[in-house]
């Protein structure tokens, strides 16, 4: 059995116990081995070739942009190897499977299998193995939404900040939390002219404002809230501390997923399955309107009125957020009176969101998608 990862988290990783339960050849690709410490493929899949004999299995951990799906896509096809017989899972991406099905399909080329597993190897180690009560029920909302900017200024991007800015017109009724600083204006100003199309000054004016109001010396002036010693990860599922003390109290969360600007399918991580955790119903800022069919695909349930998302038909991010302003404007002149009754109203599907992430979301979607295939 082959492994090239020593991510800690590959120990009590469900879809790892399937593979070495049945059997089948595997490797673990994690993203900084291709992104941010580079080894060449052929050294990470030398003994592809074992395809031919045997189902191989490639399992990509965290989000994967399309240039390395292209990529892998490209090296498999250009070295002996059986496509039929090799299967990549994506533990972080959702869509990925409807793109590259159809990239094959417009290249004339056969491709290897994709399942997606949004979410499996974290879900071990933050959900299953802790005995959480069920989810309480909210009776002091007193913000629309909570937004999380991110906190690791190594991988500061302007997407993070733009949606930092919008967020921050809200930040009197929502709890707008970043940690790190802004990218430059001049950044932020060329890639919004590339998402305008280099046609619409109105809104490259309208985000200068923001910025100049948000921002000074290079740091966000934003009313938000730190905490100091947050513990990533376990904290976020715990229903203790800094995070749920924010999310309790919130009716929506406005979801910022890694890398969706330019991505034809999207990414499902901790930050939006903490949402459905902490009984938030979902803003998404990625993806297109299918994200709500995917994620019923999941398991999960979306009450589609309680927010309007039509938004999510727009092609990106900036028409995505001109169309969510309007929204989220029209859903700030309700009183927090009537979002505690309307979250109250909607307990059951709040509830049964967390309690089917905690208890049923492996046995119900990750087997499963494994069996229909290696069985």
């Amino acid at each position: 059995m082959i492994n090239n990862s020593l991510d800690p988290q590959t120990l009590n990783d469900p879809i790892i116990d399937y593979l070495a339960h049945v059997n089948i050849p595997y490797t673990v690709i994690n993203q900084e081995l291709i992104q941010t410490n580079p080894i060449p493929l052929s050294s990470i899949l030398n003994n592809i070739s074992s395809s031919f004999e045997n189902d191989f299995v490639i399992y990509y951990k965290e989000y994967m942009p399309e240039n390395i799906l292209l990529e892998l896509h490209h090296y498999i096809r250009n070295t002996a190897s059986n496509m039929c017989k090799i299967f990549l899972i994506c533990s972080a991406s959702i869509g990925i499977k409807r793109y590259y099905d159809e990239y094959c399909r417009l290249n004339n080329s056969r491709g290897f299998n994709i399942i997606e597993l949004p979410g499996a190897f974290w879900l071990e180690a933050y959900l299953y193995n802790t005995p959480y009560e069920t989810l309480p029920k909210k009776t002091n909302i007193k913000s629309l939404f909570s937004f999380y900017g991110g906190c690791q200024p190594e991988h500061k991007k302007t997407d993070r900040t733009i949606l930092s800015l919008f967020s921050a017109q809200y930040s009197d009724i929502a709890h707008v939390e970043t940690k790190y600083n802004p990218t430059t204006w001049n950044e932020i100003n060329d890639f919004l002219e590339y998402l305008t199309y280099f046609c619409d000054t109105k809104i490259i004016n309208y985000y200068e404002n923001l910025y100049k109001k948000f921002t000074n010396n290079k740091q966000f002036i934003i009313p938000f809230l730190i905490n100091s010693n947050e513990l990533w990860g376990q904290e976020q599922f715990s229903r203790t501390g800094y995070q749920w003390s924010i999310d309790s109290v919130s009716f929506f969360s406005l979801i910022r997923e890694t890398d969706n600007t330019f991505n034809n399918y999207y990414t499902c991580t901790e930050k939006t399955f903490r949402c459905l955790f902490n009984g938030q119903a979902p803003i998404f800022t990625h993806g297109r309107d299918i994200v709500l069919n995917d994620f019923e695909d999941l398991g999960f349930q979306i009450n589609k009125s309680l927010i309007n998302y039509d938004y999510l038909k727009e092609e990106n991010l900036v028409f995505k957020l001109q169309r969510l302003q309007q929204e989220l404007d029209r859903l700030r002149t309700i009183s927090f009176d009537n979002w505690n009754s309307l979250w109250l109203d909607n307990y059951e599907m709040f509830k049964y969101n967390s309690d089917y992430l905690r208890h049923d979301y492996k046995n119900a979607i990750i087997y499963p998608r494994l069996d229909n295939y290696f069985k």
